[in-house]
């Protein structure tokens, strides 16, 4: 089975997700674990917040582009919303007004 662009795009951003979550983990793990003559290092602390932040941001942007419609399947939603059975040849002047209901999604 082929796995679509998107599906792709997911399955990367939940496993980069997941490893910048393990990351700030082991990190605050390490954190609570040291004594306290080990000084804090705020640099790395900033750069896994920032790197967690962005594998979020991206994770949910993969997800939202997944839920999202093709332009087929909005024209296919269209159609079907007319009443037009998918087989039928459209005139021009349907095919516009179709696209313009197609731009409203």
């Amino acid at each position: 089975m082929a796995i679509s662009k998107k599906e792709r795009r997911l399955m990367i951003a939940e496993e980069v997700l997941q490893n910048a979550e393990k990351e700030m983990d082991l990190f605050i793990t390490k954190q609570l674990a040291s004594d306290s003559s080990t000084p804090f290092d705020a640099n790395e602390e900033t750069r896994l917040r920032k790197q967690l932040e962005e594998a979020k941001k991206e994770y949910r942007e993969a997800m939202a582009d997944m839920r999202a419609f093709s332009d087929e399947e909005i024209d296919l939603i269209a159609d079907e919303m007319c009443g037009i059975p998918q087989n039928e040849e459209l005139t021009p002047e349907e095919e516009k007004i179709l696209d313009n209901i197609a731009n409203l999604f």
